[in-house]
């Protein structure tokens, strides 16, 4: 089997068993206290399914979007699988620590608390930087420029929501929150 169809092969098993994973997880939250509006929730659906149709589909099959920015080579694919699964466990391990915390929307949930431990240690989004991580190791496997637009994209709508986010956290924990955000990065360790 030629190394781009086992490459593409991990990376499906790789986002479908994590789509799963999340789909079930779902049903194991708590109850909503608070949640974004309506509109809001609906926005950051919509927009956030653009970059994911940019990686996953080959949209657009046209110009500069689809140069290669990385050369075609085993090492770089090898390095974008390992850098997805990365990402993923990242992304799991977060959801995982955040327990019953965890909505696909902004909320707050009832009993809702300040998690700070695990990943939340290092980064005070590590869902968003598991995520990012791993489309980036993706979009290192598709090697086209329409990829890095892809990742680009996500970050600006997982940025966006996670500025919602921190706004109901200080609201809910006020100055424990404001503590945390003074000791951790939003979405880059020891950077941003």
């Amino acid at each position: 089997m030629p190394l781009y169809e086992i490459v593409g092969t991990m990376l499906k098993i790789a986002w479908v068993g994590f789509v799963l994973y999340w789909v079930v997880s779902a049903f194991f939250t708590g109850r909503v206290e608070k949640r974004q509006s309506a509109s809001g929730r609906a926005l950051t659906i919509i927009l956030g399914t653009i970059p994911f149709v940019l990686l996953f589909t080959g949209v657009p099959h046209w110009g500069a979007l689809l140069r290669r920015f990385v050369p075609d080579t085993r090492a770089v694919a090898l390095a974008g699988v390992a850098i997805t699964y990365a990402g993923l466990a990242l992304a799991v391990w977060a959801r995982i620590v955040l327990g019953r915390n965890w909505s696909a929307a902004v909320t707050i949930k009832r009993d809702h608390r300040l998690i700070s431990s695990g990943p939340y240690s290092v980064v005070r989004h590590p869902i968003y930087s598991g995520l990012l991580l791993a489309l980036l190791g993706t979009a290192l496997d598709v090697g086209q420029l329409r990829a890095l637009v892809a990742v680009g994209m996500a970050f600006m709508i997982w940025l966006v929501k996670s500025r919602t986010e921190e706004r109901f956290m200080i609201e809910r924990f006020g100055e424990e929150y404001e503590d945390y955000r003074r000791r951790t990065r939003a979405l880059v360790p020891f950077v941003f």
